[in-house]
């Protein structure tokens, strides 16, 4: 079983509980799930975001899109929920010097992380036409890092051409956030997303040029990563 299928099951099972729930243990007239979508921008910080270094991610400000589940724990209080969610993040690299000690400067495919998660959101400010809430999730999260491709001329006779391949990888998940809720369909949130370390195994390939020999490159070596995010996100809720 590949990667990508693990990623779509366990998605399901964040999500499948709640909606289970809401279908067969609520009543008809107690169903108050709401579904719903996000979109914003994700802004790195600490090591995911730096240039340089052991740990250094390169990643740079980036979008997130997502979908959202929102199910009160019981039908007679609404200000506790069941909040699940699976939001794609996507950033921008800028890293020179690539995963290792082989400089490479050239094109750059983006880091990619999925990121399926549930837990609670709070609301305990409810007026006519706005709210607040606040919500904590656990859950897991997969990433995709960069493919690095390019040159590297270390004087006129010496260069490198190489490219490094994408890993993934998995680790867990937790987040938090704030916001405001007006006319009960639109929220307006501050988020904030860190990740346990992701263990990837970076392959590179590519040929090291002195005069008229070549060496070839081919090695895979260890990367760990963790990923710090700052994401401020829009979501839209269909339904009453």
């Amino acid at each position: 079983m590949n990667k990508k299928l693990y990623l779509v099951l366990f998605a399901g099972l964040v999500v499948l509980p709640s909606i289970t729930y809401s279908q067969f243990v609520l009543s008809s007239e107690q169903r108050h799930g709401k579904f719903g979508f996000h979109a914003g921008v994700n802004v790195p910080v600490g090591d995911f975001s730096r240039t340089d270094g052991s740990n250094a991610g390169g990643a740079q400000t980036g979008y997130t899109l997502g979908l959202e589940y929102l199910l009160p724990i019981t039908p007679d209080n609404q200000q506790f929920s069941w909040m699940s969610t699976v939001s794609l993040m996507v950033n921008t690299v800028n890293l020179p010097n690539g995963f290792s000690n082989i400089e490479l400067s050239g094109d750059e495919t983006p880091w990619f992380h999925v990121a399926p998660m549930v837990g609670l959101r709070y609301s305990p400010v409810e007026m006519k036409s706005i709210g607040g809430h606040i919500f904590l999730q656990a859950g897991a999260m997969y990433g995709n890092s960069p493919q690095i491709e390019g040159a590297n001329y270390l004087d006129g006779t010496r260069f490198t051409r190489a490219y490094q391949r994408s890993g993934t990888a998995w680790t867990y998940a937790l987040a938090g956030g704030l916001g405001i809720n007006l006319t009960g369909k639109l929220d307006l949130e501050f988020t904030g997303l860190l990740s346990g370390v992701f263990h990837y195994k970076i392959e590179t390939l590519g040929r090291y040029f002195l005069e008229n020999s070549q060496i070839p490159l081919n090695y895979v070596f260890p990367l760990k990563q963790t990923v710090s995010l700052l994401q401020f996100r829009i979501g839209y809720f269909f339904g009453s």
